[in-house]
């Protein structure tokens, strides 16, 4: 078994991560023939040949790495980190911006009868604040009626409670 089966073995074993980012190491440490080998300078031309990309997407890719370098000198399968001189991208801090009341209304308005699931997402979107993928992961057994209250699980599969308003929960 290779370190890489190992990392693999344990992140999704011991550190329970998500498929989504289970496969995302996969494909970064694919980019490289044996990322357990790779010396400082192959890390280092790789990462020239990131510059291209979006910050966000690089940043991804070193956290990655760095995740696979710190597991293989905990696990001795290398003595150093090869990342070590890579500095992460800056990433712009963009703060999700609301939609007027117009635009809500012309959203919901297009969403019309024939598509309950997209109006149903929109509006928990525009009054509840949640992301796409928590709209779309919600079931009738998150909503507490009772407390007006919907459970939420985000992002890392954390839950959080949201309240919910009246328009909402109608």
């Amino acid at each position: 078994m290779t370190a890489v089966d190992d990392f693999m073995t344990w992140a999704e074993r011991d550190r329970n991560r998500s498929p989504h980012t289970l496969e995302r190491y996969r494909a970064t440490l694919a980019q490289f023939d044996d990322p357990t080998t790779a010396t400082q300078a192959d890390v280092e031309a790789w990462w020239a040949t990131r510059l291209h990309l979006s910050p966000g997407t690089r940043a991804n890719e070193l956290a990655c790495l760095r995740t696979f370098y710190k597991f293989c000198t905990r696990f001795d399968h290398r003595a150093d980190d090869p990342t070590r001189r890579l500095d992460p991208p800056r990433i712009p801090n963009s703060v999700p911006r609301m939609v007027g009341r117009s635009d809500l209304d012309k959203l919901l308005g297009e969403a019309t009868e024939d598509a309950p699931d997209l109006r149903r997402a929109i509006a928990l979107g525009g009054y509840g604040g949640f992301r796409v993928s928590e709209a779309a992961s919600l079931d009738w057994r998150d909503v507490d009626q009772e407390h007006r209250r919907l459970y939420v699980r985000g992002k890392g599969g954390k839950e959080r409670p949201v309240p919910l308003s009246p328009v909402l929960l109608d």
